[in-house]
């Protein structure tokens, strides 16, 4: 009985979304107020599900009780993004609150849904916070104890942010991330042989993509479920020297280019936030902020790209 009545109301919700879209196009006020409304009534909470990113029945899923600080924290971030962005999730189906999950959030494969974890609004991290504790994600932490045995500098990577508006939740980044995801694969952006995003800085070899600027070496670093597939921390200055040269704006975006594509969307918007300031530092090295990064050509020309994509240019 509850799977129906879930069922129905998303029914509902669709057709009243389609129908109100049409009517509200044409006045900008309703079109916003409608879609902060449509954003609202997406937000679900779940529990755990088994092979979730390669289920295709994730919208027949019953909605817990939601509490109001999940809502308000999405609506926050819907309120910073761009016009672009702000009308990729009024269109989701669902925005899921996984009460367990192995990531911070994702872009669903198989359906018109984005999901964050729950400690995301539990915990309320910052984004200096998040952010350096995913960016250590790929380096080996037993190293840690290693080098203070061996009396020897531990240099670990650390995100700050700085924004005069005050503290910048880390939901924020994580939604940015996965809209960009959505766009990608609405729109086949970074799977096809001739993608333009792709030609920046990826090459196709034996079906696979690998980056065009890094080293032969590189080795891409893995952050979630890795077993012993870490990052040296006595390499850590040389893997961000590299990362610098082959045009990437994050660890993380050196992984894929669909990777690639999310990060760099969500970096560019953040360079778009007024006074914003993000710095990565190694140990009392500051290895790139917002500015230097745009200093590299490659990345500047990832950045125009997205400029052009969010300015519907492309």
């Amino acid at each position: 009985m509850l799977r129906t009545k879930c069922r129905l109301t998303l029914s509902l919700l669709i057709l009243a979304s389609a129908s109100v879209a049409a009517d509200a196009s044409s006045n900008g006020d309703e079109y916003a107020s409608y879609c902060k409304q449509r954003v609202r009534m997406s937000i679900c909470m779940v529990s755990p599900m088994r092979r979730l990113l390669r289920r295709s029945d994730v919208l027949q899923r019953r909605c817990l009780p939601l509490e109001e600080k999940f809502t308000a924290s999405i609506l926050d971030t819907y309120q910073r993004l761009p016009p672009v962005l702000q009308q990729r999730m009024c269109k989701l189906d669902r925005i899921f609150i996984e009460r367990s999950f192995w990531a911070s959030g994702y872009a669903h494969p198989r359906t018109n849904t984005i999901g964050l974890h729950q400690r995301m609004f539990n915990e309320q991290k910052a984004l200096s916070d998040w952010a350096t504790w995913k960016e250590q994600l790929p380096f080996r932490v037993k190293d840690v104890a290693q080098l203070i045995t061996a009396g020897q500098p531990i240099h670990l990577p650390r995100i700050m942010v700085n924004a005069p508006g005050g503290q910048v939740s880390s939901v924020f980044f994580i939604v940015v991330h996965e809209l960009a995801h959505r766009i990608d694969m609405d729109r086949i952006l970074t799977r096809s042989r001739d993608s333009q995003f792709n030609k920046i800085g990826w090459r196709l070899t034996k079906q696979y993509f690998q980056s065009a600027h890094l080293p032969p070496s590189w080795t891409v670093p893995c952050f979630y479920r890795c077993d012993d597939r870490k990052l040296a921390l006595p390499d850590i200055h040389n893997v961000y020297q590299s990362l610098k040269q082959g045009g990437f704006v994050s660890l993380y975006a050196s992984r894929h280019p669909s990777e690639d594509f999310a990060e760099t969307m969500t970096y560019y918007v953040m360079s778009q936030q007024p006074d914003l300031e993000f710095e990565l530092h190694v140990g009392n090295t500051k290895v790139f902020d917002l500015k230097t990064l745009q200093a590299s050509k490659l990345i500047q020309a990832k950045f125009d790209y997205m400029r052009d994509l969010l300015a519907g240019n492309s």
